[in-house]
């Protein structure tokens, strides 16, 4: 990987983005798209190849596939799925390690501080106040649940 497309990797996971890796297999040369960044090497993608990057956006993983006789790989780097919890009840105690597990970050959402502590939900992000408070302030988007 080039070093500028590890550091795009880095900045869009940071800014919970998704990022499109494109690799020929049959030479060195090497793409990224970052719909994020308007410096990114999108120019750079060959034309019949863009389409297929900006779909691969919606979706995990990597594919391999062949355009004009070339084989290609495709990798969708996206932020974890997200999980909001709201109530600090012993459903949450449950649920939440099983989250983190899967992948997901975790976000529990409790005006109760005496119920919602990050020693009772360590490592998760933890809210004191009431949803809808907090709601307007979230970034909710397709993969949020």
């Amino acid at each position: 990987m080039k070093i500028e497309h590890l550091s795009a990797a880095v900045q869009a996971q940071a800014d919970k983005r998704p990022i499109v890796l494109l690799r020929s297999l049959d030479s060195d040369e090497r793409w990224l798209l970052d719909p994020g960044n308007t410096q990114d090497s999108r120019h750079g993608i060959p034309t019949t190849l863009r389409a297929r990057c900006v779909e691969a956006l919606k979706h995990d993983g990597a594919s391999v596939f062949e355009s004009d006789g070339r084989r290609y790989l495709l990798q969708t780097i996206s932020p974890p799925y997200r999980l909001l919890v709201i109530g600090a009840v012993h459903i949450a105690q449950a649920l939440i390690p099983m989250a983190r597990t899967a992948g997901y970050a975790v976000t529990l959402i409790d005006p109760r501080p005496a119920f919602a502590t990050p020693e009772r939900f360590p490592d998760i992000e933890v809210l004191n106040a009431w949803p809808q408070q907090v709601m307007d302030e979230l970034t909710l988007t397709s993969r949020t649940a």
